[in-house]
C-alpha cells in the first residue's frame, strides 16, 4: 500500500490557507490505527521520501520509497523501494533511450532495493503511446533480470524482445515517439496540479443538524431540511 508523502513543512501553507491547526503526529496515529484495524502491517506501506530528509517516528509505514535520491550508507539496512530517474513523464527523459534506461537500473539495484519502481502521471493511451511506455517498461524488465550487459548485447536483446511482442517502431529503441505531444501531455498534467490549489482540497462544508426531517444539499457548500 503506497500512501504518498509525510512532508510536513511542504503542508504548512495549505493548513494555514485552511485555518487549521496542524497535529501531524495525531494524524499519522490516526492512519496507522486504521491500517492496523485493516490489519496492514507497517511494513507492507510504503511512504515517499521527503525534502526535510526526516524519517518521523509517527509515520504511519515502515518502508521508504526514494524517488528523487538514493538512500544514506546509514540506511542501507532499511527496506526500501526507489524509482530515482525512471520518472516516465520526466520532461527531461524525453530523450533518453532504451539504454540509458537499463543502466539506471542497474545502478538502483546495485543499493539492493525490496524493488524498483517506474512512476507515470499520465495514463492517457494516447499519451504512453507518444512516450513509447512500452519500451521504455521493457528496458526497464531487461535491467531488472539481465545484469552486467554490453551496450551491443543489450541492444541484441531488446530488439528480439520488442519484435517478438509484434511492438512497432522498435527501432526508436526506447525514445518517444512524438517530443512535442510528449511535453504538452507533461505540462498540461502539470498545470492541472499547479490549478489544483490549497483552497479547492480544503473545502469545508457547513452543516444546520435539525430537530425533524432530513438534510439535502443546498448548492454546494450548505444544507437545507425539508420536512
Amino acid at each position: 500500500l503506497h500512501l504518498g508523502y509525510d512532508e510536513r513543512n511542504e503542508s504548512l501553507s495549505c493548513m494555514k490557507e485552511g485555518r487549521i491547526e496542524p497535529n501531524f503526529d495525531k494524524f499519522e496515529s490516526k492512519i496507522s490505527k486504521l491500517l492496523e484495524y485493516d490489519e496492514i502491517p507497517p511494513d507492507k506501506v510504503l511512504r515517499w521520501e521527503n525534502e526535510e530528509q526526516v524519517v518521523y517516528k509517527k509515520r504511519a509505514g515502515t518502508i521508504t520509497h526514494y524517488r528523487k535520491g538514493m538512500p544514506k550508507a546509514t540506511a542501507s539496512n532499511d527496506d526500501f523501494f526507489i524509482s530515482t530517474g525512471l520518472h516516465l513523464n520526466n520532461p527531461s527523459s524525453t530523450f533518453v533511450t532504451a539504454w540509458d534506461l537499463y543502466q539506471q537500473v542497474q545502478k538502483l539495484i546495485s543499493h539492493k532495493p525490496l524493488g524498483v519502481l517506474a512512476p507515470m502521471v499520465t495514463f492517457e493511451d494516447k499519451n504512453l503511446k507518444n512516450l513509447n511506455v512500452r519500451q521504455r517498461l521493457l528496458a526497464i524488465a531487461i535491467g531488472l533480470s539481465n545484469d552486467g550487459l554490453s551496450e551491443l548485447d543489450f541492444k541484441q536483446l531488446f530488439t528480439d524482445l520488442c519484435g517478438s511482442a509484434h511492438n512497432k517502431d522498435c527501432e526508436l529503441f526506447g525514445r518517444v515517439r512524438d517530443g512535442e505531444a510528449a511535453a504538452t501531455a507533461i505540462r498540461e498534467e502539470l498545470e492541472y496540479k499547479k490549478e489544483n490549489t490549497c483552497r479547492t482540497r480544503l473545502q469545508n462544508k457547513t452543516i444546520v443538524r435539525p430537530r425533524e426531517g432530513i438534510l439535502v444539499e443546498n448548492g454546494t457548500d450548505t444544507y437545507k431540511m425539508v420536512s
